[in-house]
C-alpha cells in the first residue's frame, strides 16, 4: 500500500541567501573602446608620460589600461603598480581598483586585509563601489572581524547612492535580521529599489514578499509580475516559482503547457525542484503528453540531488514497474533515501516494504519504526499501519489501547480501514455505517494494491456480514461490484446487498432503490439514512450532494410532488446556502474591483495635482483636478449601490457645460500623466525603444534582446531623459488646452490618435458629475490600455470612437497590436470594473482581438445617454 503521490508545485524557498554573492564590479574608468588600436597605443603612450611626471589621473587611466589589455599588453602587475600610484595620491578610482587587486590576487598576492584598508579608503570618500566592498568585508569576515552592523553601515552609504547591489543587500540585512532590527517592510522597499534597476535576485525576493505577505500586502498577481521579470533574466529560481504559478492558477491563469515550459527551463539549469516537477508534469500528463520514460530521466536527476519528493517518486516507479523495469531493492533504496531527510510518505512506503518483506528481509519491528516517524507526522496510513501493528503484536508488543488510539486518529480522517478496525474492535456501533456511507459519497476504494492487512479486514467483514451486521453487507455488495480486494462478482455483490435489504438497513434500502430506478422512494429512504448519519456532518454533506444529483437528473417530473415535504424543505435549505455563498463571492469581487479602479484611476489625477502644484501652476488648475478626484468618488460610490440608483441619476444627467469631447480631452491628460511618471516605465519602454532608435539615441541591435535592458547602461540613460523630458512637455501642452497640440505630441512620441463621432456627438452633462465621471473612467481605461499594448511598425493610428445604433451607444477603442504583444502588462482590473458597469447598466462590454488590433467597446442604452436635444447622425 505504498503511497504514491507525486504532486510537488512548491514554491521555492523565498528569500535567496546571496548577501554579497559577487564582489561588485570594478569601475576603471572609460578606456573608450570606439577608437582604433592605433589610437589607443597613442593615449597609452601620453598617458604614460603624464604619468610618470605624477599625474594621479593618467597614472590610474595607464592602470587601467594594463588590467585590461587595451593599447598596451595586459600586465596585472604593472596595473598594480600604477593604481597604487595612484592610489597613494587620493585618487578614489584606482583605491578601489587597488582593493579589488588585493581582493581578487590580480597581479599581487591575495590579501583581504589591505583589500579592506583600500576599500575603506575609497568608501570614506563617498566611492559606492568601494563603499559595498567594504561593506561585504565586514560581512563576510574578510580581511576584517565580522560585524554586520558595520556592513549595514557602509551597504546603506552605498544604497542611499542607488548602487543595486548594495541596496539588494541592505534588504536582505532588513530581512535576516543582520546588523539591524529586522523588518520586512523596510526590506521590501530596498527590494524594489535594487529591482525597479533590474537586480534579478532583488526581482525575485519582491516577488516572495507579494507571495508571502511579508512586509507587504500578499498579492499574487504582483509578485507573479516580478518573478516573471526574473525568470527572464534566466534565474533558475524564479524560473521554477513562475512555473509553479501557472501550474497553481496564483496571480495568473492556470497553464499547464507554460508551466512545463518554464519548469523545463529551471530543470535544465539542474535545479532539483523544478526537475521533480517536470517528472511530474510527464508521469500525469499535465502540460505535456504523459511519458513515464521521461517522468523517470527528470525524477532521477532530481533524486541524485537529494531531493526527498523525486527519490519517492523513483522508489515507487521501481516498486510499481512504470516507465522502468520492477525492482523492490532499488525501490527501497530511494524510499530510504528520502525518509532519513524526514518525507512522511517515503517513510510509510519503507515500512510497506520491510512489513511485506519486499526489497528487503521481512522485519516487522523495522516496519513499525518507519510507521510511526511517519504517524508523528499525521500521515494517515501509517497511523492506520500502526494502529494495525499495535493490534495485531506484529514487531511491537501488542497494545490495544495504542492500537485504538491509532485508528481513532485515522479514523477522522476518512481512513476506511481504521474505520473497519475500530468497529471490528467494538469501539463504535456506527463505524461500518460511517465505511459504507463515506464510500457511497465519495466512490473510494477500500483496498490498495499489495495492501498488508487486506486478508484480516476481508475475513472479519465475512464474518460480520454472516452475523447479519447489514453495513458490513452493504461494503461486501461494493467489493464483489468492483472486484476490490476480491475477485468480481455482480451476483454474488447483489445477494450481499439483498441481504442488507431485507434487514432495512436504510443504505441498502436507498441503493436498491436506485438501482430499480425509484427515484421517489430513493428519497425517502435517503431522509432515514440522513437520521441516522445526522451527527456525521461530513457525510451529510456528501450526500447531500450525491442526493441533489440523482434529484436533478430525475426525468419523471410528475413524481416530484411525491418526495416528503421536509425532504423538499431540506433540499432548498441546501440550496439556498449554496446561493448565498455564491452571492456573497460576488460580491466581495465587486467591492474588489472598486477597489482596485479606485486605486488606479486617482493615480493619474494625483500625478497631475502633484506637478501643478511643483510647476506652481494657477490654483484653478489644481482645483480643476481635486474636483476630478470628487467626481471620480461620486461615481464609485453609486456604482456600489443598487444598479437602480445609477441609471436613475445617468438619465437626469442629460444638459451640462461639458461633453464628450472635453472628457476626452482630460482623460487623455490622465492617462499619459499616469503612465509617464517613474513608476510607468515597464508599461511603455516599446515607446522609448523606437522614439531612442529613431531619433539615434539608441542602436537598432538594443531589440536584439530586449530581456536584457534592465541592465543596458544606455537604455537606461536613455528612458530616464526621456521619461522626465516627456513628462514635463506632455503638461505642457495640455497645458494649452489645445487638443490638436496634444495630439501632435502624441503621434511624435508615442502613437497617432483618430477621433470619430466624438466632435459630432451632442451628448451634454455637466462637469464632475456621474455621466462625466463614468466616461472618463471609461476613456482613461482605454487609453492606458493603448499605451501599454501599442506596436505596430507601420505607426497606425489608437482609434477612439462613437457610434449609434437604435440601441445603444457604443464607444470603442482600437489598438494597433503586432504578435510579440501577448503579455498582458497588468491584472485585468479595469477591464472587470468595465464590464460591472456595463451590466449594471444594462449595456454590454466586449474585448476581443485579431491578428492586428485590439478591441474593447463599451455598448450603453441610449435613453441613458440621450441629451434632450437632437444628437445627429452618428
Amino acid at each position: 500500500m505504498s503511497d504514491t503521490s507525486k504532486a510537488g508545485n512548491r514554491v521555492s524557498d523565498a528569500v535567496k541567501a546571496a548577501l554579497g554573492r559577487s564582489i561588485p564590479s570594478r569601475q576603471l574608468g572609460e578606456i573608450k573602446s570606439g577608437i582604433s588600436n592605433g589610437e589607443m597605443k597613442q593615449q597609452v603612450n601620453r598617458w604614460c608620460k603624464l604619468a610618470k611626471k605624477g599625474n594621479a589621473e593618467a597614472q590610474f587611466y595607464l592602470g587601467a589600461a594594463y588590467y585590461k589589455g587595451e593599447g598596451i599588453e595586459q600586465n596585472y602587475s604593472e596595473a598594480v603598480k600604477w593604481f597604487r600610484k595612484a592610489a597613494e595620491q587620493g585618487h578614489v578610482n584606482a583605491q578601489t581598483a587597488l582593493g579589488f587587486a588585493y581582493h581578487e590576487g590580480e597581479g599581487i598576492k591575495q590579501n583581504y586585509s589591505e583589500a579592506v584598508k583600500w576599500f575603506r579608503k575609497a568608501a570614506e570618500q563617498g566611492h559606492v563601489n568601494a563603499q559595498t566592498a567594504l561593506g561585504f568585508a565586514y560581512h563576510e569576515g574578510e580581511g576584517i572581524k565580522q560585524n554586520y552592523s558595520e556592513a549595514v553601515k557602509w551597504f546603506r552609504k552605498a544604497a542611499e547612492q542607488g548602487h543595486l547591489e548594495a541596496q539588494f543587500n541592505l534588504a536582505v540585512a532588513y530581512y535576516k535580521g543582520e546588523g539591524i532590527e529586522q523588518n520586512y517592510s523596510e526590506a521590501v522597499k530596498w527590494f524594489r529599489k535594487a529591482a525597479e534597476q533590474g537586480h534579478l535576485e532583488a526581482q525575485f525576493n519582491l516577488a516572495a514578499a507579494y507571495y508571502k505577505g511579508e512586509g507587504i500586502e500578499q498579492n499574487y498577481s504582483e509578485a507573479v509580475k516580478w518573478v516573471r521579470k526574473s525568470a527572464e533574466q534566466n534565474l533558475a529560481e524564479a524560473q521554477f516559482n513562475l512555473g509553479v504559478a501557472y501550474d497553481n492558477g496564483e496571480g495568473i491563469e492556470q497553464n499547464y503547457s507554460e508551466a512545463v515550459k518554464w519548469f523545463r527551463k529551471a530543470a535544465e539549469q539542474n535545479l532539483a525542484e523544478a526537475q521533480f516537477n517536470l517528472g511530474v508534469a510527464y508521469h500525469e500528463g499535465k502540460g505535456v503528453k504523459q511519458n513515464y520514460f521521461e517522468a523517470i530521466e527528470w525524477f532521477r536527476k532530481a533524486a541524485e540531488q537529494g531531493e526527498a519528493d523525486a527519490q519517492t517518486a523513483l522508489g515507487v516507479a521501481y516498486y510499481k514497474g512504470e516507465g522502468i523495469e520492477q525492482n523492490y531493492s532499488e525501490a527501497v533504496k530511494w524510499f530510504r533515501k528520502a525518509a532519513e531527510q524526514g518525507l512522511a510518505k517515503a517513510q510509510f512506503n519503507l515500512g510497506v516494504a520491510y512489513y511485506n518483506g519486499e526489497g528487503i528481509e521481512q522485519n516487522y519491528s523495522e516496519a513499525v519504526k518507519w510507521f510511526r516517524k511517519a504517524a508523528e507526522q499525521g500521515h494517515v496510513n501509517a497511523q492506520t499501519a500502526l494502529g494495525v501493528a499495535y493490534y495485531e503484536g506484529e514487531g511491537i508488543e501488542q497494545d490495544e489501547s495504542k492500537a485504538i488510539e491509532c485508528f481513532n486518529k485515522a479514523a477522522i480522517k476518512e481512513s476506511i480501514i481504521a474505520q473497519l478496525y475500530l468497529s471490528f474492535i467494538g469501539e463504535s456501533g456506527g463505524w461500518l455505517h460511517r465505511v459504507a456511507a463515506n464510500w457511497v459519497a465519495g466512490n473510494k476504494a477500500l483496498f490498495e494494491p499489495d495492501d498488508p492487512y487486506d486478508i484480516t479486514v476481508l475475513n472479519y467483514l465475512h464474518q460480520q456480514a454472516e452475523l447479519e451486521n447489514t453495513p458490513a453487507q452493504v461494503i461486501l455488495y461494493f467489493l464483489y461490484r468492483d472486484g476490490n480486494g476480491v475477485k468480481a462478482d455482480k451476483e454474488l455483490a447483489l445477494q450481499w446487498l439483498e441481504k442488507a435489504k431485507a434487514k432495512k438497513d436504510p443504505l441498502a434500502l436507498y441503493l436498491c432503490a436506485l438501482l430499480e430506478s425509484k427515484k421517489s422512494q430513493a428519497i425517502q429512504d435517503f431522509q432515514n439514512l440522513i437520521q441516522l448519519l445526522e451527527k456525521d456532518s461530513k457525510i451529510t454533506v456528501h450526500f447531500s450532494e450525491f442526493a441533489l444529483t440523482d434529484i436533478n437528473t430525475e426525468k419523471d417530473d410528475k413524481n416530484k410532488s411525491d418526495y416528503p415535504q421536509n425532504v423538499k424543505q431540506w433540499l432548498a435549505l441546501i440550496a439556498h446556502s449554496k446561493l448565498s455563498e455564491l452571492k456573497e463571492q460576488q460580491a466581495n469581487s465587486e467591492l474588489e474591483n472598486l477597489m482596485a479602479l479606485l486605486a488606479h484611476k486617482m493615480q493619474g489625477s494625483l500625478v497631475t495635482l502633484n506637478y501643478n502644484l511643483e510647476s506652481e501652476s494657477p490654483a484653478k488648475d489644481s482645483l480643476e483636478v481635486v474636483r476630478q478626484m470628487s467626481g471620480l468618488l461620486k461615481i464609485l460610490s453609486i456604482v456600489s449601490a443598487d444598479k437602480k440608483v445609477l441609471q436613475q441619476r445617468l438619465s437626469e444627467d442629460q444638459q451640462g457645460e461639458a461633453n464628450l469631447f472635453t472628457v476626452l480631452i482630460q482623460a487623455c491628460i490622465n492617462a499619459f500623466n499616469q503612465i509617464l511618471n517613474i513608476s510607468g516605465k515597464e508599461y511603455i519602454k516599446q515607446h522609448y525603444i523606437r522614439y531612442g532608435i529613431e531619433n539615434d539615441l539608441l542602436p537598432i541591435e538594443i531589440l536584439s534582446d530586449k530581456s536584457q535592458l534592465g541592465y543596458n547602461k544606455n537604455y537606461r540613460t536613455v528612458w530616464k531623459k526621456l521619461q522626465k523630458k516627456w513628462y514635463e512637455e506632455w503638461n505642457k501642452t495640455c497645458q494649452t488646452g489645445q487638443f490638436s497640440s496634444m495630439q501632435d505630441w502624441l503621434a511624435t512620441h508615442l502613437f497617432p490618435l483618430q477621433i470619430e463621432g466624438i466632435i459630432e456627438s451632442r451628448i451634454n452633462f455637466k462637469q464632475h458629475e456621474v455621466k462625466y465621471s463614468l466616461l472618463l473612467i471609461i476613456l482613461t481605461e482605454f487609453l492606458v490600455n493603448a499605451l501599454k499594448y501599442y506596436s505596430s511598425s507601420s505607426r497606425e493610428p489608437v482609434k477612439i470612437a462613437l457610434t449609434k445604433s437604435d440601441k445603444y451607444y457604443q464607444l470603442r477603442c482600437e489598438n494597433p497590436i503586432e504578435s510579440e504583444q501577448n503579455d498582458l502588462k497588468g491584472s485585468g482590473k479595469g477591464h472587470d470594473f468595465l464590464n460591472l458597469i456595463a451590466l449594471k447598466l444594462n449595456g454590454e462590454f466586449v474585448a476581443h482581438s485579431t491578428e492586428k488590433y485590439y478591441t474593447a467597446q463599451c455598448n450603453f442604452p441610449v435613453n441613458l445617454f440621450a441629451s434632450g436635444v437632437n444628437h445627429g447622425d452618428l
